[in-house]
């Protein structure tokens, strides 16, 4: 098996595998304090990672858009950065169409694009999709980027989360990013879901097995 594809099977297996009693632990506790703080009876359970600095927010009825980079990076020359989007204009696209046009978009700008559908279907009864996007180089930036995006359907808005990493510029498939590096995203993402405080169908809390 060639390191490429090694490296994709890590990322795919992170994304399938069900998060361990830690992780769900975790959400539990993430999943009540957005019940107690949000107004809307459609809540995205999501938070940046620890320490994580807001550098860019947006909020209206139609979009919503927050940026986040680690503590240890500037604002002004940050090399990751974690996205959350919010769009009640694009309800109506799917979680794929919607991936994809990103992807239309960025084929515009970017030099050995490639990209890999890492999961498709349904996470608390939303349509969603994930996929890792490779840009070889970035015109605006010069520099190479490895995106995981995660895209989820709900009632109110689409959905979109993206964590970007500027890497050097690269041939196809052949990025400067370690599988560590990139299964730690794909297990965050796993964890970022969708529900509604009103409706059964998504609950927002986690289903108590009967020894509980």
């Amino acid at each position: 098996m060639s390191r490429f594809l090694s490296f994709l099977f890590s990322i795919i297996t992170a994304i399938a595998v069900s998060g361990d009693a830690y992780a769900e632990t975790i959400l539990e506790k993430q999943v009540i304090k957005e019940i107690l703080q949000s107004t809307s009876q459609e809540v995205l359970l999501a938070q940046p990672p620890k320490d994580w600095q807001l550098i860019y927010q947006f909020n209206n009825m139609e979009t919503r858009l927050s940026d986040y980079i680690p503590p240890t990076e500037d604002e002004s020359d940050w090399q990751t950065k974690l996205s959350f989007e919010s769009h009640r204009q694009l309800k109506d696209l799917n979680p794929i169409s919607a991936i994809m046009s990103e992807i239309k978009n960025r084929a515009e700008i970017c030099t050995h694009l490639n990209h890999f559908n890492l999961f498709s279907g349904f996470e608390n009864e939303y349509p969603t999709s994930v996929r890792l996007i490779m840009c070889g180089e970035n015109a605006y930036t010069s520099r190479g980027e490895v995106t995981l995006t995660k895209a989820i359907q709900g009632r109110d808005y689409l959905y979109l989360i993206h964590l970007l990493k500027k890497v050097p510029v690269f041939e196809a498939d052949k990025a400067d990013f370690s599988t560590d590096e990139i299964t730690e995203w794909s297990t965050y993402l796993k964890l970022i879901s969708l529900c509604d405080k009103e409706d059964s169908t998504h609950p927002c809390l986690p289903k108590k097995s009967e020894n509980q």
